[in-house]
């Protein structure tokens, strides 16, 4: 979800708001969903006004002034009711972030591509041999 903010917001932003909505989303692994929550709407009170902003296009319509800015906000309030799946089901130990399975697929590719040249029966045995030491 961080990703997604920082692709509408660039690393850099340039306005406040961009700026503050950045660091929130930074956030999002570090607090719980009642904490980020209330900051979200803390800060699109102060805020608000800035995503309304319309202005008049070459068209004669008008249209938002920060549509980038709208789509970090909004894609955070759509998004919300899954992203603290692992408070719900605390049992199931769920870990918050899923940086712990793109390590164990980016190994896997690896070495998937170092042994680029080998034929299927041994591309299959070296699969199950990967998973079986990985579980």
């Amino acid at each position: 979800m961080a990703a997604i903010v920082r692709r509408h917001l660039t690393s850099r932003p340039d306005t406040e708001a961009s700026g503050q909505l950045l660091s929130l989303a930074r956030t999002l692994s570090s607090k719980s969903r009642d904490a980020f929550m209330s900051e979200l709407e803390e800060w699109y009170a102060d805020y608000e006004d800035v995503l309304k902003e319309k202005h008049a296009g070459k068209d004669g319509n008008k249209h938002y002034v920060r549509p980038r800015l709208r789509a970090a906000y909004f894609s955070l309030k759509r998004f919300a009711p899954w992203l603290w799946t692992y408070e719900k089901y605390s049992d199931m130990s769920i870990p918050n972030t899923n940086a712990g399975i793109e390590s164990l697929n980016s190994r896997l590719k690896t070495t998937m591509r170092v042994h680029s040249g080998i034929t299927a029966d041994r591309r299959k045995k070296l699969l199950e041999n990967f998973i079986a030491t990985h579980y």
